[in-house]
């Protein structure tokens, strides 16, 4: 400041009521504990609420000696990322922060026990993508949740056209079988609109329009 240049009583008094916004207590402990501790607000969401910066927040909270658990941070920061997409460059790193050796269960073995208590948590019911035990796979097929069947695939589902023909016949339909479908609708598996072969090499045939042996259908639905 120049030599000899002195502030007015108005600019003085200005200066102050900045200052005392910027260091001087807004909040009692009381209310700071309220609104940290019990609302699990952060100091920016205090902050802003007041009119002061995020520092002033924090020099209070420091006078004050209060702090939040992990858990309470933890919790906060869910509830603000909760509806927001993660940038993609920082999903990146955070997948690279967890991969190989930086995984905390890197080279640690999981037991029987735990890997069946693993499997059954996210079966059936449990999977983020259960839906009802039915799905619609290219072109159109419908496969059925049946984890005991002895065909069923790796995720245990069985193509439904099979299991309806298995109920007709009364018995499981060996690995060689084939199924067809009448009107060619492949969702619509009604028995009447089945025909089960004993080979697919009969299943060509008979798509082909060429003969075939009696002994070659085991059931045709449009007998019924």
């Amino acid at each position: 400041m120049p030599n000899g240049f002195r502030l007015s009583e108005e600019t003085k008094k200005k200066m102050s009521e900045a200052r005392m916004r910027r260091y001087h207590p807004v909040l009692s402990r009381e209310e700071m504990v309220r609104l940290y501790l019990v609302e699990n607000k952060s100091d920016v969401v205090i902050g802003k609420s007041l009119g002061v910066t995020t520092r002033v927040i924090q020099h209070l909270r420091n006078k004050y000696g209060i702090r939040a658990t992990a858990a309470q941070l933890a919790e906060r920061t869910r509830l603000e990322r909760t509806g927001k997409k993660w940038p993609l460059e920082a999903c990146r790193k955070m997948s690279e922060s967890r991969m190989g050796n930086k995984n905390p269960n890197w080279g640690k073995p999981k037991s029987p026990e735990t890997k069946a208590k693993l499997r059954a948590a996210h079966l059936g019911s449990n999977s983020h993508q259960w839906r009802g035990g039915r799905i619609v796979i290219r072109p159109g097929y419908i496969k059925i949740m049946a984890h005991d069947h002895p065909s069923a695939d790796s995720y245990g589902y069985v193509f439904e056209h099979r299991l309806v023909a298995e109920s007709v016949i009364g018995r499981y339909l060996g690995q060689r079988e084939a199924v067809h479908h009448v009107n060619k609708k492949h969702d619509d598996n009604r028995p009447e609109n089945l025909i089960v072969f004993k080979s697919h090499g009969a299943h060509l045939r008979f798509e082909r329009n060429c003969a075939l042996a009696p002994a070659d259908i085991v059931f045709d639905g449009r007998l019924l």
